[in-house]
C-alpha cells in the first residue's frame, strides 16, 4: 500500500513553487497542483498498487492539550505563504481524486493525517506500506512494525530513523517546539506564552532518557510523570485513542468499497488533457 501524507506532500510542493517568481503562481493554481498530485498517484494506481491519500482534520490533541500547535496558527498568519488560499486549492483537487480516482481519500474529523497513517500503517504493514511524507514524526513507525519504509518528496530519497538520527524516546523527551510540545522538564504554556523553556543540559536530558526509555513510572516524581505522560501521548502515534482509530478504519472501508466505473480515472485524465 502507498499512503500519501497529502497537506505535506502538497504544501511541500506549493512552498517550493512559491519561493521562486517563476514559479509563484502555481501554488495557488489548481492546474499546478492536479498535476502534482497525479504525477505522485499515477504510477502507482498503473501498477496496480492500493493509493490512500490521507487528508488532515482537525485534531483531538487539541481537545486534549489545548495549546498543542497553538504558535502555528499565528506563525502561518505572518507568513508570506498564502495558506487560505492554497487549502482552497488543495481541497478542490482531493475533491477531485475522491470523485473520480480509484485512491480511497481518508479524512476523518479529530484525526491529522500522521493518526489516519499510523493506524493505516498498523493494519498492512504486512503487506507492505510505504509513506509519502517529509514529516520526520512518522518515522517512529519503521521502528513499531516491518515492511514499513517512507519516501521523502522533497528529497525524492528513501528516509529511515538511522538517516535522520530519529528515535522516539528522544522526540518525548525534547518534546517538540514545531507543534507547542515542551520538553519533559518544562511547563505546558512556554512555547504559548514565549516564556523560557527548561534548558536541557546533557545531564538533565541523560536523566530523562533513562526513565522515558525504560517507562520507569515508578522512579518519576509526580510533575515530571505528568509532563511525561503529556509528551508521550502528543507524540507517540502509538498512544491514538481507540475511538479516533475505530473511525479512520471505518472510514478507509467505506472509501475501498465504493465502486468507482470503469475508466472513470481514465476519463478524469483525459478531460484535462493529461496522459
Amino acid at each position: 500500500m502507498e499512503i500519501i501524507d497529502t497537506n505535506n506532500m502538497m504544501i511541500t510542493v506549493a512552498q517550493s513553487f512559491a519561493s521562486d517568481k517563476k514559479t509563484a503562481a502555481n501554488a495557488y493554481d489548481i492546474t499546478a497542483m492536479r498535476k502534482v498530485m497525479i504525477s505522485f498517484v499515477s504510477k502507482h494506481i498503473q501498477a496496480g498498487r492500493k493509493v490512500t491519500l490521507a487528508v488532515d482534520s482537525n485534531s483531538w490533541r487539541k481537545d486534549f492539550f489545548p495549546l498543542y500547535k497553538f504558535r502555528r496558527y499565528e506563525d502561518k498568519g505572518r507568513s508570506d505563504f498564502e495558506y487560505g488560499r492554497f487549502i482552497g486549492v488543495m481541497q478542490a483537487v482531493v475533491d477531485e481524486m475522491r470523485e473520480h480516482s480509484p485512491c480511497a481519500v481518508v479524512r476523518v474529523p479529530g484525526a491529522e493525517g500522521d493518526d489516519i497513517i499510523a493506524v493505516l500503517t498498523a493494519l498492512f504493514h504486512e503487506e507492505g506500506v510505504v509513506i509519502h511524507s517529509t514529516d520526520g514524526d512518522l518515522l517512529q513507525l519503521q521502528e513499531y512494525y516491518p515492511n514499513v519504509r517512507q519516501f521523502s518528496p522533497s528529497t525524492w530519497k528513501y528516509i529511515t530513523p538511522a538517516s535522520k538520527e530519529y528515535d522516539i524516546n528522544e522526540h518525548i523527551v525534547r518534546g517538540d517546539s514545531g507543534d507547542g510540545v515542551p520538553n519533559v522538564y518544562s511547563e505546558d504554556n512556554v512555547f504559548a506564552e514565549r516564556i523560557r523553556s527548561v534548558v536541557l543540559t546533557k545531564p538533565r536530558y541523560d536523566a530523562a532518557f533513562e526513565l522515558v526509555k525504560h517507562n520507569s513510572v515508578l522512579e518519576m516524581d509526580a510533575d515530571f510523570l505528568r509532563r511525561y505522560k503529556r509528551n508521550k501521548k502528543l507524540v507517540d502515534l502509538r498512544e491514538i485513542p481507540d475511538d479516533v482509530a475505530i473511525r479512520i478504519i471505518s472510514a478507509f472501508e467505506e472509501e475501498s468499497s465504493k465502486v468507482r466505473p470503469v475508466g472513470a480515472y481514465s476519463r478524469y485524465l483525459a478531460s484535462h488533457g493529461i496522459v
